[in-house]
């Protein structure tokens, strides 16, 4: 478990405050997680903000797992 996926499940909380998604699985599609369309183009735009990154349209459909962004920053990071 990376510190940037514990981050990014931290960050997704926050987003679907009042409702808790079970983030127990990083490898878990975050819609299938509890998080709506919503609550997922909120995560994308806070961590795009608090990465210095952009994600394309084909990124949210790729990238849909906390894991999968993980790596994705922690790439574009250069870690």
């Amino acid at each position: 478990m990376s510190n940037t996926a514990d981050t990014i499940a931290n960050i997704a909380r926050d987003v679907c405050n009042p409702s808790v998604p079970d983030l127990s699985d990083y490898d878990r599609t975050l819609l299938s997680s509890g998080l709506d369309s919503l609550d997922y183009a909120g995560l994308l735009m806070t961590l795009e903000d608090k990465y210095g990154i952009k994600f394309s349209d084909d990124d949210m459909e790729d990238l849909n797992t906390i894991n999968k962004l993980a790596q994705r920053i922690d790439a574009h990071q250069g870690g």
